[in-house]
Formats: C-alpha cells, sequence, structure tokens
C-alpha cells in the first residue's frame, strides 16, 4: 500500500511538471531566443535581433503573456550586472555593452519598421525600449568615465577620442527622440509617454554631462512645454525636476 501511494505521489509529481513545461513553453524560445527566465548580455540581443528580423517568430506583444515576458527581459536593467562587474575586464564589459546597445537599438528599429510598413499600432512596446534605451545610454556613459583614464596619448589618441564624441553624439539623438514622445500629436498614450518620462528623469542626471551648452538649452524649453500636456502631478513633477537639472 505504501509503495503504491509512493508511486501514485510521484506519478502525479512528474505529471505536474510535465504540464507546467507544456503550458509554460515559449514559441519564442523554441525560435531560438534566449530564455527570458535569466540574465542576458550582448550577444543574447544579437541572437534575438537575429530571430525576429529573419521573421522566424512575431515580434513580442505587450497584451501576449509570452511576448509581454519576453519584452521585460529585454527591457530589464538586470541585464547590465556583467557590464557593471568591475571584476572584469573593462575592455571584456565595453565590448558586451556595445552589443548590448546595438541590439536594443535594433529591435527598436524592427518594431518602429513593422509600425510603419503594417500599419500596426506598436507604440507601447516602442515606449517600453525607449524607455529602455534611456538607461543603456546612462551605462554608456558610465562605462565611458571608466574608460577614459586609460585611453593610451599615443598616436590614436585623436581617433579614439573622436569615436568616443560620436557615440556621445549617437546618446544625445536618442535623448532629443525620446522628449518627441512626449508632445500629443505623435500617437503615444499617457501611459506611454510616462514609461519614457520616467526614464528620462532617472538618467538625466548621468547624461547630461554628454550634452552640448545648445542641446541643454533646446531640450530645457521643450520640457518646460512638455510640462502642460501632462494632467499627471507625478509626471508633471518629474518635467519640472529635469527643467532644475539642466540648469545646474
Amino acid at each position: 500500500m505504501r509503495r503504491f501511494l509512493l508511486t501514485v505521489a510521484i506519478s502525479l509529481l512528474l505529471g505536474c511538471s510535465g504540464y507546467a513545461r507544456d503550458t509554460n513553453a515559449s514559441s519564442f524560445v523554441d525560435a531560438g531566443i534566449p530564455a527570458p527566465s535569466r540574465e542576458w548580455q550582448g550577444t543574447d540581443y544579437g541572437r534575438t535581433v537575429q530571430v525576429l528580423s529573419a521573421g522566424i517568430v512575431s515580434l513580442p506583444r505587450l497584451n501576449e503573456r509570452d511576448g509581454a515576458e519576453l519584452i521585460k527581459r529585454i527591457t530589464s536593467t538586470e541585464n547590465f550586472s556583467f557590464c557593471r562587474n568591475r571584476s572584469i575586464p573593462l575592455q571584456a564589459r565595453f565590448t558586451d555593452y556595445l552589443s548590448l546597445q546595438r541590439g536594443a537599438n535594433s529591435l527598436l528599429k524592427l518594431y518602429y519598421s513593422k509600425s510603419i510598413s503594417e500599419r500596426q499600432n506598436l507604440n507601447s512596446e516602442m515606449a517600453e525600449l525607449l524607455g529602455f534605451m534611456m538607461y543603456v545610454s546612462a551605462l554608456g556613459v558610465d562605462l565611458t568615465d571608466e574608460l577614459l583614464p586609460t585611453i593610451p596619448k599615443d598616436d590614436q589618441y585623436q581617433v579614439r577620442m573622436d569615436g568616443l564624441r560620436q557615440m556621445y553624439s549617437g546618446l544625445t539623438t536618442v535623448f532629443a527622440g525620446a522628449e518627441h514622445t512626449l508632445t500629443e500629436n505623435n500617437g503615444f498614450s499617457s501611459r506611454d509617454r510616462s514609461v519614457v518620462l520616467i526614464a528620462m528623469a532617472a538618467t538625466l542626471p548621468r547624461v547630461k554631462k554628454i550634452f552640448a551648452k545648445d542641446f541643454r538649452a533646446e531640450l530645457r524649453t521643450k520640457l518646460e512645454a512638455d510640462k502642460a500636456k501632462f494632467p499627471e502631478p507625478a509626471d508633471a513633477a518629474r518635467i519640472e525636476e529635469m527643467v532644475r537639472e539642466l540648469g545646474v
């Protein structure tokens, strides 16, 4: 009798485990996209871009369980842990960061292209990705601050500094694009705009150092005009905070 009960219990456990695997199976993972249950690195973003660009599976959507889970992983700052781990050589971390940055940017472009070509409303997904790009930009500034003292002042120094300025220009463009989503005539919902605004406010203190003086003034003027478009007190407070930050 005891052996019979043990057999039944094991059967039930195996049955439950099998059921859990089946119901949690993701078509994205089956297609070759890395598992969203673990932290990602730059190569994982590259692999995801490769699979989604090939059309093996549709772009993940927030209104689908597996899609929302994947987008949550894609936009998680937990994925920065490798880049922030100072026990790993800086060159390896910076290389991983560049892969992550390119991958996240390519994913945003995929959504934008799909929204245009198929006239799909992908604004909520793009807002999540754009907000994430704010945090990616801040990470890039932090890594660059760490890298600068190690750059040798040899015959390639000017070339490296030109590359750095180009990187800063790209990060500035990302921030300018984020501000554009705050306007009311671009189809983004108030929720979408809040997602972007939260990320901008959180990262501005770290990225403002790379902004040229004229862009700071331009951004401050635009944010002051944007404030009237946000009825939520918390959002208006974030804009006020950014305006003050740009004046420091």
